[in-house]
């Protein structure tokens, strides 16, 4: 009851972006061998747990407002939030390494003795985030530090969401410009400079830059009349993208990269409950990768609670009367995480 409960004052906080009285510091995290900053979020009262929530591919890493945004209603709710600053990610490199990463701040965080004290914390992660999280909390020392994840608009398999990023005619352009600069060499042969004007568009809309602000349509026009027929049609062609897609997929480097980062792989060996929840209409990655990760833990016997609801499918979306239903869904399976971190803090 009082995890539902916690779960309904986050969804409210983060609907209406009121959270009281918080405070909010710098601390830096004995990650691996470096020292890793990140932002920690003190709850008014009473702390019920601990929360790692590993920011999206964005271009601002754990500065983003949106990040700010969740981790204060987390706090709002009774739950400490801490945003590592994953300067890969933020950088919107896709790599296995970035599962290091995460493990690493995991464990740190954890065994701080002014945040975990060596009890299990809570891990929520979006999107692209989310897959690594668990990998991360299926394997090595993370395995025992993870009360419960909360993935928030995950994949399964990164092969089935990248065919989906790139082919699908309604999906979003700077999830799709990430993974062609990322994995657009592995199957286009192209000059360097074309992916430096891929990888120029995706920082272009992360920054929302407009008008005479953005730098790609500058970059493309001196690219040679063959590169930017090619940059106009990877842009425009839906067919086009998705034979690319393909043609990543048959690549020997894909086939050493992809298993690594796909968590659909890794869910045998994964110990903590996971509360998954995707936007019906989530335009980055379909709403079925989350589909099937949930229907793989069940087959395998795991702990889990899936919600797919249209809270996160639209900016003017708010918590109605009409929705009264998906409302209470939503809070059940936030508060079947909340309700595994707060036993794993009080044990």
């Amino acid at each position: 009851m009082f995890a539902r409960l916690h779960a309904l004052k986050f969804m409210v906080r983060l609907t209406l972006e009121r959270f009281g009285h918080l405070s909010v510091r710098e601390i830096s995290l004995a990650a691996g061998r470096k020292k890793q900053p990140a932002l920690v979020y003190e709850p008014p009262d009473q702390v019920f747990g601990n929360v790692l929530f590993v920011h999206g591919m964005s271009v601002q890493g754990s500065k983003d407002p949106r990040v700010n945004i969740v981790c204060r209603a987390l706090a709002s709710a009774g739950y400490r939030a801490i945003a590592p600053q994953y300067d890969d990610i933020q950088k919107l490199l896709i790599a296995p390494r970035q599962v290091d990463q995460i493990e690493s701040s995991l464990v740190a965080a954890s065994m701080h003795p002014e945040l975990g004290d060596g009890k299990p914390i809570g891990l929520m992660a979006p999107s692209f985030s989310a897959g690594l999280g668990i990998i991360a909390a299926a394997r090595g020392p993370a395995r025992n530090r993870v009360a419960a994840l909360c993935a928030i608009g995950g994949f399964s398999h990164v092969d089935t969401a990248m065919q989906f990023l790139l082919g699908a005619e309604r999906a979003d352009d700077y999830g799709m410009m990430v993974v062609l600069w990322n994995f657009g060499p592995l199957a286009l042969k192209a000059h360097p400079a074309l992916f430096r004007a891929i990888k120029e568009r995706a920082l272009d809309n992360g920054f929302r830059r407009e008008g005479a602000q953005q730098r790609a349509p500058a970059l493309i026009a001196k690219l040679p009349a063959s590169e930017r027929k090619l940059m106009q049609r990877l842009m425009e062609s839906s067919a086009y993208r998705l034979s690319v897609s393909r043609a990543i997929l048959k690549s020997k480097q894909a086939d050493l990269i992809y298993p690594k980062i796909s968590p659909a792989r890794y869910l045998a060996a994964l110990d903590a409950p996971v509360a998954i929840v995707h936007g019906v209409a989530d335009n980055v990655i379909p709403p079925e990768e989350s589909t099937n990760l949930f229907a793989e833990l069940k087959r395998l016997g795991k702990p889990a609670r899936l919600c797919l609801t249209p809270f996160l499918s639209h900016g003017d979306a708010g918590l109605r009367f009409s929705m009264a239903a998906e409302v209470l869904e939503l809070a059940a399976t936030f508060g079947f995480f909340f309700q595994h971190v707060r036993a794993a803090a009080q044990g």
